[in-house]
């Protein structure tokens, strides 16, 4: 997403969630991924991914993320860091969304990020009932 904006590409419009999405990246620099809680079934997980695992990316093929730290459910890898993939993605329909930013750096004011984060949401993709956490 940085390197979109340096090059001078704009910025695609998908919905208001990845729109908000996009904005808590680029103010804060980090990754950031929404995936509807619709479709991810089962408790979510963060580990490694095992040889031969991946998914699709959204506007992507076949993403291989063995040894990436990834999100995943009963049915398998849904995101990552670096791409969410198309079995969980936000659509017009998604209702109830987890949104996670991921953060590996002790220097970054998270809590900040969170609370910015939630009132971006609010403000420009009229969410309600907000929760966030820190894992």
């Amino acid at each position: 997403l940085i390197r979109r904006i340096r090059r001078g590409d704009e910025l695609y419009h998908i919905n208001s969630v990845v729109d908000v999405n996009n904005l808590i990246s680029v103010q804060s620099g980090l990754s950031v991924g929404s995936y509807d809680l619709e479709k991810i079934h089962g408790a979510i997980t963060l580990r490694k991914a095992v040889q031969g695992e991946g998914y699709t990316g959204i506007g992507k093929d076949f993403l291989d993320m063995e040894n990436m730290l990834v999100l995943a459910d009963d049915d398998g890898i849904f995101g990552s860091s670096m791409s969410d993939s198309t079995r969980a993605m936000v659509t017009e329909q998604a209702k109830d969304i987890l949104a996670v930013i991921y953060c590996f750096e002790k220097e970054i004011d998270l809590m900040r990020v969170l609370n910015d984060g939630k009132a971006a949401f609010e403000q420009f993709a009229d969410a309600v009932d907000t929760e966030y956490w820190i894992v």
